[in-house]
């Protein structure tokens, strides 16, 4: 993501019945100061992206297949880059 600027994490999936997402960032939930918003389409949206935002994002989906409920991991390393000095 470019310092500055808005940012999207993004983590797709496709089924039905739609999937639900969860997030977490290093292994925890969201202590970053100006999070993300998530936008509940497995898209978490940066308004102004600083160096804090950096760092591992795991998305967790999970989805119903009648009684059984099947879940997936993927993890998304983020980056940013520009000039904040």
């Amino acid at each position: 993501m470019v310092y500055g600027k808005q940012g999207d994490v993004v983590c797709k999936a496709d089924g039905t019945p739609k999937p639900n997402f969860l997030w977490s960032y290093n292994s925890s939930s969201f202590p970053i100061k100006y999070g993300p918003l998530d936008l509940g389409n497995g898209v978490l949206r940066f308004s102004n992206v600083t160096p804090e935002h950096a760092g591992e994002y795991r998305c967790i989906l999970s989805q119903r297949d009648g009684s059984q409920v099947h879940r997936k991991e993927k993890v998304i390393e983020v980056s940013v880059y520009g000039n904040w000095k």
